[in-house]
């Protein structure tokens, strides 16, 4: 519950279809995220209506050791405070990834072919004073991540099957009630 100052009241009613194929070929997955929020927004001197759609689109391909993933925020989802419409972070990268036992090698393109990068909207729908604010942080645009990464074996991996919900009853010779 909130309600702001001169604010009577916020309501947000959102409708999500999310649609996914696994396997593909043996070799691809496919999601699609895709949903509209209605808000309407009732204070002292305003009352508004507002609808909105979002969109994301998930790909995965693995062959062997080798996998290759993406994301691509097609819309950003929207969240309200008052009169103001704040757009959710509009964020896409790529990538592939090879494991060799326990290590795993990777290289991921943050926010590929765009020169403004992060990208975030607040938009103040008031009567009296509307406006609209974009925020960009091109420092995370064209971004190249390379990552190396080594798999421990143990700890929790030890005698997992033996292990319960929150590890009660289950000797371990450590206090696990942490």
């Amino acid at each position: 519950m909130k309600k702001t100052e001169n604010g009577k009241n916020d309501t947000h009613f959102n409708i999500e279809y999310s649609f996914g194929i696994q396997n593909i070929f043996h070799h691809l997955s496919f999601q699609l995220t895709t949903g509209r929020s209605i808000y309407s927004m009732k204070g002292i001197n305003y009352q508004h209506h507002v609808s909105k759609m979002y969109a994301t689109v998930s790909l995965n391909g693995y062959w062997k050791t080798w996998s290759v993933f993406a994301n691509i925020d097609i819309a950003p989802q929207y969240s309200i405070w008052g009169t103001s419409l704040y757009s959710g972070t509009k964020y896409n990268y790529m990538g592939v990834k090879y494991n060799l036992k326990n290590w795993n090698f990777g290289l991921r393109l943050d926010n590929p072919l765009t020169r403004r990068g992060f990208i975030q909207c607040i938009e103040n729908i008031s009567s009296v004073a509307p406006s609209r604010t974009e925020y960009y942080i091109s420092d995370m645009a064209n971004m190249v991540e390379l990552s190396v990464q080594y798999r421990l074996q143990f700890g929790k991996e030890y005698k997992k099957t033996n292990r319960t919900l929150k590890n009660r009853n289950f000797d371990a010779g450590v206090n696990n009630e942490y």
